[in-house]
């Protein structure tokens, strides 16, 4: 039997491991990013609830069993600069994105006999850093999306 796998934030850092790692383990992997490094990544815009639905149109009917979202962004800034943009450009990327694809991708997992979650987070969002509000904002609000999305299903 051949599992499935999405993996977000698949062009790098724990993602490409995580993509790597499910490779080697015979995984069918799919692979979603803003920037598609690898010729098995789609590009997709996980701030887009419109592009996650057209590309999950690959899966159709068939079960995924593990989403891994291992996207994130970070642009340090001091709160005395901080704008509204910044903040939300951090929200929709690190925190609402998760919601996009998990709705998605909602009737495929349902359609797994062992569908997994994991959002990769940081430790970002329950401990401050110098000059990184919007990212530990989002991440705090990732921690709790997390949290519903386990409560729920």
């Amino acid at each position: 039997m051949t599992y499935r796998a999405l993996v977000t934030g698949s062009s790098g850092g724990i993602g490409r491991e995580c993509v790597l790692a499910l490779r080697r383990m015979s995984w069918e992997v799919h692979g979603w990013d803003y920037a598609a490094l690898d010729p098995l990544c789609k590009v997709v815009d996980v701030t887009s609830a419109q592009q996650c639905g057209e590309a999950a149109v690959e899966f159709g009917k068939r079960p995924l069993d593990l989403l891994i979202c291992a996207h994130g962004v970070n642009r340090i800034c001091p709160i005395s600069h901080l704008d509204h943009a910044r903040m939300d450009w951090h929200m929709q990327a690190n925190a609402f994105s998760l919601v996009n694809i998990f709705q998605a991708v909602q009737y495929n997992l349902s359609q797994s006999q062992r569908a997994t979650v994991c959002n990769v987070t940081s430790v970002a969002g329950t401990v401050p850093m110098t000059h990184s509000l919007a990212y530990n904002a989002s991440k705090a609000a990732a921690n709790m999306i997390t949290r519903q999305m386990a409560h729920e299903l």
